[in-house]
């Protein structure tokens, strides 16, 4: 398997996705995740089918994730692909924690989730952080390296502001 050592999930929404037998199989829309130890664990995989069809396949059926262009790959050829279901203690981490509010307890204010950072271990992937500052927003709108590019001319920096999984309690 081949994987990146940290992501940011805007990056991967959208991008193609192929089956072992290299046949374009759909794009990908989203992760199902788990809670495992303050950290939400990838369980499955949605994504659109050429076919237009929503499906889910299990973690397991992704093969490598390449990162030049950016694209999945599954460990199945074109007709081996079967969808799964949802279990009851899975979350979507499009649906369930982009855009949505985060509220700071400490500091009495709330901050909007622009984009989510995923770590892989191993064979296995993690989303570790939410990002809830503005470089988050504009990697999603596609205009992250234009902004840097941008501020790199006027000597400032845009940090990502990261607030870890573990803080996160989604209602």
């Amino acid at each position: 398997m081949a994987f990146f050592s940290e992501i940011f999930f805007s990056t991967l929404i959208g991008k193609p996705v192929y089956t072992l037998d290299e046949k374009y199989y759909g794009i990908f829309r989203d992760f199902i995740v788990k809670r495992e130890n303050g950290n939400f664990l990838v369980t499955k995989v949605r994504i659109r089918t050429s076919a237009n069809k929503r499906i889910i396949i299990p973690w397991s059926q992704v093969h490598s994730i390449e990162a030049d262009p950016i694209s999945l790959k599954l460990n199945k050829k074109f007709d081996e692909i079967s969808s799964v279901n949802y279990d009851d203690d899975e979350l979507r981490l499009k649906r369930d924690f982009l855009d949505q509010q985060i509220i700071d307890i400490e500091k009495h204010r709330v901050v909007r989730v622009n984009d989510l950072k995923i770590v892989a271990v191993k064979d296995e992937l993690f989303m570790v952080a939410a990002d809830a500052g503005s470089r988050g927003l504009l990697r999603r709108l596609g205009l992250e390296q234009w902004a840097l590019s941008i501020a790199q001319i006027f000597r400032r920096s845009f940090a990502n502001v990261l607030i870890p999984s573990k803080y996160i309690d989604p209602l």
